[in-house]
C-alpha cells in the first residue's frame, strides 16, 4: 500500500546505493592508480623527453641540453 515510489522496498534501495558506492570506489582506483603510474605513462610528455624534442628542433645547444638534463636527473 505505502510502498517505495520506484517500486522497490527498502532492500532495493539499499542495493542501488551499494551499486554506486562501489561504481565510484572502482572510479577513484582507476585515477589513482592512473595518478600513480608516474610522468611518461600518461598523455603528458616526460620533462626529459620535452627537453629532448626541444633539442632536436634546434631551439636549445647542446651544452644546454646536457646542463638541463643533467639538473632534471639531480632533483
Amino acid at each position: 500500500m505505502f510502498g517505495s515510489p520506484l517500486g522497490m522496498g527498502a532492500g532495493g534501495v539499499w542495493l542501488v546505493l551499494l551499486l554506486v558506492g562501489l561504481a565510484v570506489l572502482a572510479w577513484g582506483l582507476v585515477e589513482a592508480r592512473r595518478r600513480d603510474a608516474g610522468p611518461g605513462t600518461g598523455t603528458t610528455p616526460a620533462p626529459e623527453d620535452t627537453l629532448r624534442e626541444r633539442f632536436a628542433r634546434g631551439e636549445i645547444t647542446e651544452e644546454d641540453f646536457r646542463q638541463r638534463l643533467r639538473a632534471l636527473r639531480d632533483g
